[in-house]
């Protein structure tokens, strides 16, 4: 089954929507597990983005659960 990778951390503080410190969902996308690491390493290094998470989800054809995901 395929999966879905989400990545939730902090963005650089000049795309920060917010003032309250809270972590912000990042748009990414990747193929599996290690792609996913290597993006998030990009988005650290070459990005500024920090404390990055990445949940991971099964996409069996129903919307995944977001909310649940990032509190996980």
């Amino acid at each position: 089954m395929p999966k879905g990778f989400l990545f939730y951390g902090q963005p650089p503080v000049e795309m920060r929507d917010n003032d309250f410190g809270f972590p912000s969902l990042l748009n990414a996308q990747a193929r599996t597990y290690k792609e996913a690491q290597q993006v998030a390493k990009i988005l650290e290094e070459q990005h500024g983005c920090t404390e990055l998470e990445i949940k991971v989800f099964e996409l069996d054809g129903t919307l995944p659960d977001f909310a649940g995901a990032v509190t996980a």
